[in-house]
């Protein structure tokens, strides 16, 4: 057994579904690259003289890709990410809300990014660091291929990592091995270059002393758990290779049906040139023979069962959870109609908010027992109401009227305009009472000039 072996629930499958949501995620020119790996060369061409390969280009450079995937994923994020989510640190850790990672990333959008891998592949890991020297906690991302090894009980992993190496002018490519352990009950990070060890550091917490537990936050699009999940929008990725594999075929019917083919019969002669203009005189030592000549073209029948096979992929990754393919203009839509129409999206959008939020809560309470600071201070929250809409003049006319009515209290009141996106979601309650009551409730219209005159 060496440093590059795999989980056994690290398979061949989740692989396959984690590039295919990659390439999907990036768009057309990624899944053009992969070529033979999504649109198969159609046998018969492999019978050309140049196996096909100049017939395969043009048949590649006609298909398109629908770019649903990445519009699906940042119209989520864009959903989950609308309001500001609730991050509480202790005061060790308040500068992370401005330089969280090494590349001086913000708490937001890392938090973004989390919800991006999740949304992408379903797995995303966080790993808490600090400088050997010292220094403050920092913290690291790590993608659903990159964690290649573990141990069901939190005390083994391995992370594969693709380092660029710069000699003067060339860059090299090395895969590197980050191993990640409890060495007799102590946390030790050992680094492998291309399957040899190159080094071994014994993080501490900020005064010394040293780490009994491997500060690693693994999650899944559902939770926490380690085995691999199935990426949530592979059925949109799918649904969207079927189309542009469709495509393709159509767009090559659509070619050949307008390729019509000179066919000349019983001539002894043929003609120099064809075209308009030109004049094609035919003919036949053989006064038997019917000398004639007609242009014949493919029936292009098969060119409505491609649009048909179109239509019914554009209808599966409807179903699979992608919204771009639906013509509804949700402008002209209700609040209730969009809620009722985003349902199953609002479940699932909730569950991974959720474990997007869990990981990074785990990732920063790591970075507080590191720093020396209480855990428990550390409080991640996502929105409740991600999908709510901003209520409008009359909906608020009409909850407020209630309340006067007194069919129900200020607090529900309260929060159903938090709800609505009229009130802010960082107060409480109490504490907007509290405002009301310190400032001049009495209505503009009935208020003096400087000297108490009106």
């Amino acid at each position: 057994m060496s440093v590059s072996t795999r989980h056994p629930e690290y398979t061949n499958e989740r692989i396959v579904e984690w590039r295919l949501m990659r390439d999907a995620f990036d768009g057309e020119s990624a899944i053009k690259r992969r070529r033979t790996t999504y649109l198969s060369m159609p046998p018969g061409w492999k019978k050309m003289p140049d196996k096909g390969d100049e017939a395969y280009e043009a048949y590649i450079a006609r298909a398109r890709f629908p770019e649903i995937v990445s519009n699906a994923i940042r119209s989520m994020v864009g959903i989950m990410h609308g309001q500001e989510w609730q991050i509480d640190l202790p005061p060790a850790l308040q500068y992370m809300t401005e330089r969280s990672t090494l590349d001086k990333l913000p708490l937001e959008i890392l938090s973004r990014r989390i919800s991006t891998e999740l949304l992408v592949t379903g797995r995303y890991s966080l790993l808490a660091d600090a400088p050997a020297n010292g220094g403050d906690p920092y913290l690291v991302g790590y993608g659903a291929e990159t964690l290649v090894n573990w141990d069901e009980l939190g005390d083994f992993y391995v992370f594969e990592e693709l380092v660029n190496r710069r000699d003067g002018f060339v860059w090299d490519q090395i895969t590197q091995s980050r191993v990640l352990q409890l060495s007799d009950g102590r946390y030790v990070q050992m680094i492998y270059d291309n399957g040899m060890l190159v080094g071994q550091t014994d993080p501490t917490m900020r005064g010394g002393g040293g780490l009994d537990f491997i500060p690693v936050s693994v999650g899944g699009a559902m939770d926490l758990d380690l085995k691999p999940d199935v990426p949530p929008l592979v059925g949109v990725a799918r649904a969207a290779l079927a189309h542009y594999q469709i495509y393709a075929d159509y767009r090559t019917a659509l070619f050949m049906a307008y390729q019509d083919t000179l066919f000349i019969y019983n001539a002894e002669t043929a003609p120099t040139a064809i075209g308009a203009g030109v004049l094609v005189s035919l003919k036949s030592g053989d006064a038997t023979k019917d000398v004639r000549a007609e242009y014949l073209a493919p029936s292009g029948t098969s060119i409505v069962a491609h649009e048909r096979g179109m239509d019914r992929e554009q209808q599966a990754a409807i179903k699979s959870g992608a919204q771009m393919f639906d013509g509804t203009s949700s402008g002209q839509e209700s609040g209730d109609a969009r809620r009722l129409r985003f349902s199953a999206e609002t479940a699932t959008l909730a569950t991974i908010a959720g474990s997007s939020a869990a990981i990074l809560e785990r990732g920063l309470k790591n970075c507080a027992i590191m720093a020396g600071a209480n855990p428990d201070e550390v409080v991640v929250t996502p929105p409740g109401n991600m999908l709510e809409g901003r209520l409008d003049a009359t909906e608020v006319q009409a909850l407020v009227g209630a309340w006067e009515a007194g069919a129900f209290g200020y607090q529900t009141l309260y929060e159903n305009l938090q709800r609505g996106r009229i009130a802010s979601p960082e107060r409480t309650f109490e504490e907007e009472l509290g405002m009301v009551d310190s400032e001049d409730a009495t209505p503009r219209e009935d208020r003096g000039g400087p000297d108490g005159t009106v």
